[in-house]
């Protein structure tokens, strides 16, 4: 479990930026189709 824990951190350090942009295009992309 603390690994998983430790990975997760890293990953949610990594995706704390990458997941901003990601939210911003999934957005983008629902007001384009819809």
């Amino acid at each position: 479990m603390a690994a998983l824990e430790v990975i997760g951190q890293q990953g949610y350090a990594f995706s704390d930026g990458f997941g901003k942009t990601l939210l911003y295009l999934t957005i983008a992309f629902w007001f384009y189709m819809f």
